[in-house]
C-alpha cells in the first residue's frame, strides 16, 4: 500500500498543480484513481478492512490492524517490563496504538492477517 499511497499523492499533485484546464481528463482521471486508492486503503476493499491503525470508518465499523510490526508500539509501559525481541513475537494486540500509521497491506489477491510476525505485510514504514 505504500507505493500506491504514494503513487496516489503524485497523482493528486499532478490534477491539483499540473492541470489548470477543467476538461483535462488525464487530471480528472489521476485525482479519481488517486481517491480509489485512498478508499482502498481506508476500507472501501474485499476485507471491508482499513489498512489504516486506528481507522474504524465513520460509523466505527471497520476493523483495522492491531498487531503492527513495529518495536515501539510492541513494547510494554516501562513499569510492565523490559521491551525485548520476545514482544515482537507476541500475538496479543499492541499495547500502543500508532494512530494513522499504515501497514503493508494485502498481497495481490487481497490476503491480509493481522500478524506481527509478518513483517512484510504488517510493518509500518515510508519504505523498507
Amino acid at each position: 500500500l505504500r507505493y500506491s499511497m504514494t503513487s496516489a499523492l503524485v497523482a493528486v499533485v499532478y490534477s491539483k498543480h499540473f492541470s489548470d484546464d477543467p476538461s483535462d481528463t488525464d487530471a480528472t482521471l489521476a485525482a479519481e484513481w488517486a481517491a480509489g486508492q485512498l478508499h482502498y486503503s481506508l476500507g472501501d476493499n474485499p476485507q471491508r478492512r482499513s489498512y489504516i491503525i486506528g481507522y474504524s470508518g465513520a460509523k466505527g465499523d471497520l476493523a483495522y490492524p492491531r498487531r503492527p510490526h513495529h518495536r515501539g508500539a510492541s513494547c510494554p509501559a516501562s513499569s510492565d517490563g523490559e521491551c525485548t525481541n520476545a514482544n515482537m513475537c507476541d500475538p496479543c494486540d499492541s499495547p500502543w496504538v500508532l494512530y494513522g500509521a499504515l501497514v503493508g497491506g494485502p498481497d495481490e489477491t487481497d490476503c491480509w492477517n493481522d500478524d506481527r510476525a509478518n513483517w512484510e505485510k504488517n510493518e509500518v514504514a515510508l519504505d523498507y
